[in-house]
This record gives C-alpha cells, structure tokens and sequence, in this order.
C-alpha cells in the first residue's frame, strides 16, 4: 500500500509539475506573440502624391530617351560616312 501512495503522490507532483511549465509555456507564447502584433508605420513610399511617384520615372524615362538619341546620332553619323 505505501507503494501505491508513493506512486501516487509521484504523478500528482509530477502532473503539477507538468501543469506548471504548460502554464509558463503558454504565458512566455502569448507575451511573444503580443509583442508580434506590434507594427511600425508603412514606408513613406505609399502615401506619396502623384508627382512625387511620378518623378523618378520621369527621370527613367528621360535617360533612355538620352541614350537613345546618343545611340540614333552615332548611327547617322556612320550612314553619312559611309
């Protein structure tokens, strides 16, 4: 019989144990994810207004066009060589 209360005594002490590091999990996760939920504020870039998107593309656009007419002056000036 004292072999059985010891036993029992065991898995009660073991089962709060085992409720225990359950219970700091569950707590030490939610502090986690508490912390997750928290954001800093969106980039800059999406709240721009129509000109300050469309500048650097201008700005793209503008330098191929220049390199294309780089590239068209070289090839009329090879035409009129030739």
């Amino acid at each position: 019989m004292k072999t059985n209360q010891s036993r029992i005594k065991r898995s009660l002490l073991l089962a709060a144990l085992m409720a225990g590091c359950f219970w700091v999990g569950a707590e030490l996760r939610a502090a986690a994810s508490a912390r997750a939920d928290t954001r800093t504020g969106p980039p800059k870039e999406h709240f721009q207004s129509g000109s300050e998107r469309s500048l650097p593309i201008l700005k793209e656009i503008s330098a191929t066009l220049k390199r294309i007419d780089a590239r068209l002056a070289n090839i009329e000036k090879a035409a009129r060589e030739k």
